[in-house]
Order: C-alpha cells, then sequence, then structure tokens
C-alpha cells in the first residue's frame, strides 16, 4: 500500500527505541549529569530551586526506559509510543528550551516526536510482515 520495507520500519523502531532506552537509564543511573544540563533551562532551574530535581528526573526514567523497551521491542507499539510522545513533549519544554546551545538537542527531539506520530499513526500496517511491507 505504502511501498515500504518492511525492515527499514522494523531498523527505524530499533534504533529510534534505543534513544529512550538510554534516556531512562540516564536520570535513573545518573541524574547528576540530566540535572547538569537542565540548568540551562528556566523549568530546569526551577526544578534545581525547588529542590524537585532528583526526584523529577529519576519518575521521567522510569516510564522513558519501560516504555522505550516496550516500544523497541514492537510490543504495544501504539501505546507506548504515545506514551514517549507525551513525555518527550514534557521533556522538550522542560530541558530543551530557553537557549541558543539546546536548538541541537531540541530539534532531534522534534525528529524523534515526528518518528514516534509515524508509529502512532501507521502500527498495524508497518508491523504485519504478511501485509507485504
Amino acid at each position: 500500500m505504502y511501498g515500504f520495507n518492511y525492515y527499514s520500519v522494523i531498523l527505524l523502531r530499533l534504533l529510534s527505541g534505543i534513544i529512550f532506552i538510554l534516556a531512562g537509564s540516564g536520570h535513573l543511573l545518573k541524574p547528576g549529569l540530566i540535572m547538569t544540563k537542565a540548568l540551562k533551562s528556566p523549568v530546569g532551574r526551577f526544578l534545581i530551586e525547588s529542590g524537585l530535581q532528583e526526584v523529577v528526573f529519576r519518575l521521567a526514567g522510569v516510564p522513558l526506559f519501560l516504555f522505550g523497551l516496550m516500544y523497541t521491542m514492537g510490543y504495544k507499539t501504539k501505546v507506548s509510543a504515545t506514551v514517549l510522545l507525551f513525555l518527550l513533549i514534557l521533556i522538550t519544554l522542560a530541558a530543551q528550551t530557553g537557549t541558543y546551545e539546546l536548538a541541537g538537542g531540541f530539534f532531534k527531539n522534534i525528529a524523534l516526536a515526528g518518528i514516534l506520530i509515524f508509529f502512532i499513526l501507521n502500527d498495524k500496517t508497518l508491523t504485519n510482515k504478511n501485509e507485504g511491507f
């Protein structure tokens, strides 16, 4: 129907999913590194000044890791991509706005959002090898 190669779609999901698994691991295992990056954004500075940073960063790490793993494995792809998109929007607004230095991370997140939207809108037809993709 669309002419997508089945294996290229699987590869896209695997490679983009690894980013979420690594991000979730970073939030859980190295919240200090994430906090350092967050200092550059207004919302990140607010979290640090209020003392909520470690709780918020660790809490964000759990769903990033779990849903990233589900998304990467192709389990409940549409649901996991939707949750990851929601988290990505929150993280982008909280940590990737405010300065020009963060433009690279901001546009990386925009690209990831596009990939997630692709899987949210096309989940069933793209993960069934028998459909000719």
